[in-house]
C-alpha cells in the first residue's frame, strides 16, 4: 500500500503509460478449466486495487488477443443456470447431456409424429368400411 501522506502525492495529475494485464491461454484449454480460471479471477480481483477499479478484471477489453468464446460469454452473462446451482463439473456435464439429447429427442418426436400420422391414414378406411355395413 501507498502511505497515505501529502508529501508523497505530485502536485497536479500525472499521465502514466501503463500496460493492460490479461489472461492468456492456448487453444487447447478445455472450456470448464477456462470458465474456472475466470471464476477464480473474478473472486480473487473483485475488490480491486491501488491501479484498479473494483470489479475491473477480468474485463472483456480487447489487448490484441482474440477472446475464447466461452470467455467471453461468461464475462457477458456471467454463470449459466446450472452453474449458479450445481458444482461446475456437474453443471458442464448436465450442458453437454442436454446438447446431446435435444436433437435425439426431436429427430424421436418426428418418427413418433409420422409413425402415428401414417397409421391414422391407413387404419382410417378400415373404420369407415365397418361402419356403412351396418
Amino acid at each position: 500500500m501507498l502511505p497515505a501522506d501529502e508529501a508523497d502525492l505530485p502536485p497536479a495529475d500525472t499521465p502514466l503509460l501503463a500496460t493492460r494485464t490479461k489472461l492468456v491461454a492456448g487453444p487447447g484449454l478445455h472450456p470448464d478449466l477456462a470458465n474456472l480460471l475466470l471464476i477464480l479471477a473474478a473472486e480473487i480481483h473483485s475488490q480491486g486495487g491501488i491501479f484498479e477499479a473494483p470489479r475491473e478484471f477480468p474485463s472483456p477489453t480487447s489487448a490484441g488477443i482474440p477472446m475464447n468464446a466461452d470467455a467471453e460469454r461468461y464475462l457477458a452473462s456471467g454463470p449459466t443456470l446450472l452453474e449458479r446451482y450445481f458444482p461446475l463439473t456437474l453443471a458442464s456435464r448436465l450442458e453437454r447431456l442436454f446438447l446431446l439429447l435435444l436433437p435425439i429427442a426431436m429427430i424421436a418426436y418426428t418418427i413418433v409424429r409420422g409413425t402415428i400420422s401414417l397409421g391414422r391414414t391407413y387404419l382410417r378406411p378400415c373404420t369407415v368400411v365397418t361402419h356403412h355395413l351396418v
